[in-house]
């Protein structure tokens, strides 16, 4: 059986049925099969009449979607680590889900930076592009997003550096500033090592 009936009286002058369909009909090899669904019901009395949920213009057909898995989201656009020299940047985020994306909220540096709603999402049913502007500090992006049964994903954060200025772009530069100190450090000693060579040859001279 993949339902079970229980007769009872509606409003002590009508008869009614109450169904319950089993679990075990969106399941597919143990397990809960994803989809979209539609139940339709029918019924038939002692006189032969019938009728279904559907049997009308004004029908009530019952239509749901089973869904457990988290949404997909891919931002393009920036890198984790990047070092970008310019005034803003646009990044453009893809994202799809069985069920539908309810809401997307975008963090920008550990803040609220855009929230979207179903009804913004719908006008972009597969990506959503917006821009971020330059920082004299480095920048944290990451995206959380909820679909339609209240699954969610939230990205790992992007940190990057968005900046037009070449000064502040080499100053965020670790590498080229661990080999700047290094030269200056080696230029350094071999200054002293100079200068204490030309003493000794000058107190040498001397005597």
């Amino acid at each position: 059986m993949l339902y079970s009936g229980q007769m009872r009286d509606v409003m002590n002058c009508w008869n009614g049925a109450l169904y319950s369909v089993k679990a075990s009909v969106f399941e597919k090899n143990g397990k809960l099969a994803e989809g979209s669904y539609e139940l339709t019901f029918f019924s038939e009395d002692s006189a032969n009449h019938s009728n279904s949920n559907r049997a009308n213009e004004a029908g009530l057909p019952v239509r749901f979607t089973l869904d457990t898995s988290a949404p997909v989201v891919v931002i393009t656009g920036v890198d984790n680590g990047d070092r970008i020299r310019a005034a803003s940047r646009d990044v453009t985020l893809f994202y799809s889900d069985s069920s539908g994306i309810k809401e997307i909220i975008i963090y920008l540096d550990g803040k609220e930076y855009l929230r979207l709603s179903a009804e913004e999402l719908a006008k972009h049913p597969d990506s959503y592009t917006f821009t971020v502007d330059q920082s004299n500090s480095g920048r944290v992006l990451s995206v959380k997003v909820l679909d339609a049964a209240d699954n969610e994903v939230k990205t790992d954060d992007i940190r990057f550096f968005l900046n037009s200025s070449a000064f502040l772009q080499y100053l965020h530069n670790a590498v080229l500033l661990a080999i700047t100190g290094a030269v200056l450090a080696l230029a350094i000693v071999l200054a002293i090592l100079l200068i204490r060579r030309k003493k000794r040859a000058a107190h040498a001279s001397n005597t």
